[in-house]
């Protein structure tokens, strides 16, 4: 198929299938945290090989004035101050590092829509995490996860034609491709706090480290059923996604609205 045929696939595809849309790449976020309030977050962004041939150069990263700009949506005194570009076996992208004076101004958008173009019908998603921090010894770090409803789940911005206004799961090529995005996906969302652990609600901590969310797409492509409801229900958040997946084996999710981490 030619380059024109497929990116007009693709945005038929990406356009109605919503976590597609706002997903296909690999976006990985781990927030450092200290005891005194500062920190850093360090954020992977990799669009892969296919997804960029596909759709063309409105996939590459953002430039780095964007990323001073994001830096602003993550709170006051949050600020660019590294941007490392990513060339490798996985796509291209970058790795890039903020840091901030106080953690209880901080607000992640666990969804990476917004650092990926929309179709004309689509519109990022904020989904957005939140710290409070009571300093002291131990202090006490408490991290708010956004909860999804009934409404994420369906084709955002709907309306249209197709399998995915209907809630059925594309067939032939539309499937296949799903198929070869959905492999190239991945997501993650870790907390890792200055010092040891002494206690956390979290499920799943280990050493200094919580693991709020780490999804493997490719898993979810390797087992046929569970590939099939994903596509099905398409969610259109993050937190839509990690509640439809919370049961496959290999897939690590925080389901809690929120955890505390004692440190």
């Amino acid at each position: 198929m030619s380059a024109g045929p497929r990116r007009r696939l693709a945005w038929a595809l990406v356009g109605p299938f919503a976590l597609l849309a706002t997903g296909c790449l690999q976006y990985h976020s781990t927030i450092h945290v200290n005891r005194d309030g500062t920190g850093t977050v360090e954020q992977e962004l990799i669009f892969g090989h296919m997804l960029v041939s596909m759709l063309g150069s409105e996939f590459m990263p953002t430039d780095e004035q964007q990323l001073a700009q994001d830096a602003e949506k993550m709170g006051r005194g949050v600020r660019l101050i590294d941007v490392e570009p990513i060339t490798d076996e996985r796509g291209q992208g970058h790795r890039a590092t903020y840091a901030f004076d106080d953690v209880n101004q901080l607000n992640i958008n666990q969804n990476p829509s917004a650092n990926v173009p929309q179709p004309d019908s689509g519109e990022a998603v904020v989904e957005n995490v939140r710290f409070e921090l009571r300093r002291g010894s131990p202090a006490v770090l408490t991290v708010w996860l956004p909860v999804p409803d009934e409404d994420d789940f369906g084709a955002r911005g709907g309306g249209g034609d197709g399998a995915a206004a209907s809630g059925q799961a594309p067939e032939g090529e539309m499937l296949e491709l799903a198929r070869q995005l959905y492999a190239e996906m991945s997501m993650s969302m870790a907390i890792e706090v200055d010092g040891r652990i002494l206690s956390s609600t979290a499920t799943h901590v280990d050493g200094s480290r919580v693991t709020v969310m780490e999804l493997d797409f490719a898993r979810v492509v390797d087992d046929e059923e569970q590939f099939m409801e994903l596509i099905s229900s398409n969610p259109n958040t993050v937190a839509a996604t990690t509640a439809a997946l919370a049961d496959m084996d290999g897939i690590r999710v925080e389901l809690q609205p929120s955890i505390e981490i004692r440190f």
